[in-house]
């Protein structure tokens, strides 16, 4: 099966077995190509998203870190 071409895959998520804890199997994540441009381009609080994401993520490492 060929890819849609209106759509370019920009990565894979997969949840977790609520049970075991382990991976389910994992989904690939599409954006359509006229909104690929703005992907790079989306702003929160004057920073990209992946800054915020990145801020959020260390933000959660460090409190982990905390709690052992």
């Amino acid at each position: 099966m060929s890819p849609n071409p209106d759509f370019i895959q920009i990565g894979t998520t997969a949840m977790r077995d609520p049970g075991t804890g382990d991976f389910l199997p994992s989904v690939p994540l599409y954006v359509k190509v006229d909104d690929a441009a703005k992907v790079d381009t989306v702003l929160i609080d004057g920073c990209t998203l992946y800054h915020s994401l990145a801020d959020k993520f260390g933000q959660y490492v460090r409190e982990t870190k905390k709690t052992r």
